[in-house]
């Protein structure tokens, strides 16, 4: 009964400590996706991609952004990690990804954009993405 009462202490200490690393990660999102011409062609090579956050109702409004270079592709395949409140940028009225999570309009959701600005002068937007509901 008492090394029950020890294990069960101890257990409970640890998972304190495991929630508090998985709170503290939120800040970043996995995200991945692929790329394909109009006419269904994988893109290639290692585009330079941005990606903008959005609220589903206000696709004119960027509310954050970040771009990654030289993204790998894999038949136009990519996995990214999209890390906002260090590395990106913010619509005034956020200051972080929680921020943004927390004031999602009812109805509403979040969605992404990605383009690619390999070539500055002619970027290619793909299609909106929701993210999170």
């Amino acid at each position: 009964m008492y090394v029950s009462r020890i294990f069960t202490f101890i257990l409970a200490f640890s998972l304190s400590f495991l929630s508090l690393n998985l709170y503290a990660s939120t800040s970043k999102l996995g995200y991945s996706g692929r790329l394909v011409l109009s006419n269904g062609t994988p893109v290639t090579g290692t585009p330079n991609l941005k990606f903008d956050l959005y609220y589903s109702n206000d696709l004119p409004t960027v509310i954050a952004t970040q771009t990654i270079n030289s993204v790998p592709l894999s038949n136009g395949i990519y996995t990214v990690e999209l890390d906002f409140d260090n590395l990106g940028s913010f619509a005034p009225l956020y200051s972080s990804t929680a921020d943004v999570i927390d004031k999602i309009p009812s109805g509403q959701t979040l969605v992404i954009r990605v383009t690619d600005v390999t070539d500055i002068g002619s970027p290619v937007a793909y299609d909106y993405q929701n993210i999170l509901a």
